[in-house]
């Protein structure tokens, strides 16, 4: 629907196209979620927009993992942080970092890995990005923190995902 609503309008296009691709990922339809994602790039690059091309490099960054490929992981979600580091959203700086820990970790650089997630987990909190610091505590309690204790990072992963549920949020069981 969002795709049919947006139109001629190229950002709407790309912002509904980058959903859907990460839709496909998500249910590991890997060669859908290339096929929009291609799209997704075209619109984006007409549409233009920092913000576009952040979400863009998450996705491309997250398949790439889920292909296996932590290198190509890596060189995408740096992307994101670098155009994420001056953008008016404290949400995708955070998010960039959080798809920069996944990717290093796919890579099996769990030390840099840890440093940056735990760096993000830091600038979650006082944001209130619940959903971001379950993600990131889920990492760390897989690799450890510098910084945390694993009771802590149980507690943040329980504490966010408790939250998420008494919001109204509702995890998936696949």
């Amino acid at each position: 629907r969002a795709l049919a609503a947006a139109g001629p309008d190229a950002a709407a296009s790309a912002d509904a196209l980058t959903g859907l691709d990460a839709d496909a990922l998500g249910v590991g339809r890997f060669n859908a979620s290339q096929r929009l994602l291609n799209r997704a790039a075209a619109a984006t690059d007409v549409a233009g927009g920092r913000r576009l091309g952040v979400r863009l490099a998450w996705v491309r960054a997250e398949l790439a993992m889920m292909r296996g490929d932590g290198a190509g992981a890596v060189e995408h979600a740096e992307r994101a942080v670098a155009a994420a580091a001056d953008h008016p959203s404290a949400r995708h700086r955070v998010k960039s970092d959080v798809v920069l820990a996944a990717a290093l970790c796919s890579r099996g650089d769990l030390a840099h890995s840890r440093a940056v997630a735990d760096a993000a987990l830091a600038a979650a909190d006082p944001l209130g990005l619940v959903p971001l610091r379950w993600a990131l505590a889920s990492l760390l309690a897989g690799i450890g923190s510098e910084t945390y204790t694993p009771t802590q990072v149980t507690a943040i992963r329980d504490v966010s995902a408790d939250t998420v549920r008494h919001r109204g949020g509702v995890w998936s069981d696949h």
